[in-house]
């Protein structure tokens, strides 16, 4: 595999990482666009909330839904990780275990013509 179709693919992995990401922030302002045209704000505020347990509130809010995402994010990014490490030390492993019947075959030849020469010798 070339280098630089590895990054190329790299980049646009990126590329759908950000557009997917972007849908994150808009799910948040979708809530308070609809909060502004119902004008639910100045309905709480009328009744007598104040404004600092409704700014508290929707802090909350927001936190308990992002942190959903990250979570989310960080396990997709988990696995994909250890899928990687996985892969890697597959490969790995593969290759030592090729490399090592190689080398048994190749030795274990070399002891055969040798026991051969050795018997025809005697």
């Amino acid at each position: 595999m070339c280098l630089c179709s590895k990054q190329g693919s790299d980049v646009l992995i990126a590329i759908f990482a950000i557009c997917a990401m972007s849908f994150v922030p808009a799910s948040f302002v979708v809530f308070l666009v609809y909060e502004r045209s119902i004008k639910a704000k100045h309905l709480q505020i009328v009744s007598g909330l104040n404004r600092v347990i409704y700014w508290l509130a929707n802090y909350i809010w927001d936190m308990v839904r992002s942190s959903i995402v990250v979570v989310v994010v960080v396990v997709i990014v988990v696995v994909v990780v250890v899928a990687v490490a996985v892969a890697i030390v597959v490969a790995v492993a593969a290759r030592f275990i090729n490399s090592s019947k190689y080398w048994y075959k190749r030795h274990t030849r070399m002891h055969r013509v040798v026991k051969v020469t050795y018997h025809n010798i005697k």
